[in-house]
């Protein structure tokens, strides 16, 4: 697997929410349904799964931007 934009997201959760795990067979892989899950990610804004044939899978993603800053008590 393949990921492309993701820095504040771990690869191995993107991994995770979508289902690509290493072995499993690229024909039994539900693009749409990783997709929904991977965009459900705190970070995520957008996200494309493309099966890479013969055997990979490539995801890219565009994470959100923080919009404000908090000031807390502890600086």
């Amino acid at each position: 697997m393949r990921v492309d934009g993701a820095s504040r997201t771990d690869h191995a959760a993107i991994a995770s929410a979508g289902g690509l795990d290493v072995g499993r067979p690229m024909t039994d892989l539900d693009i749409e349904r990783s997709r929904t899950a991977i965009a459900r990610l705190p970070w995520i804004d957008t996200v494309d799964v493309r099966r890479r044939w013969p055997g990979s899978v490539k995801v890219t993603v565009t994470e959100r931007r923080p919009m404000a800053a908090l000031a807390t008590d502890d600086g």
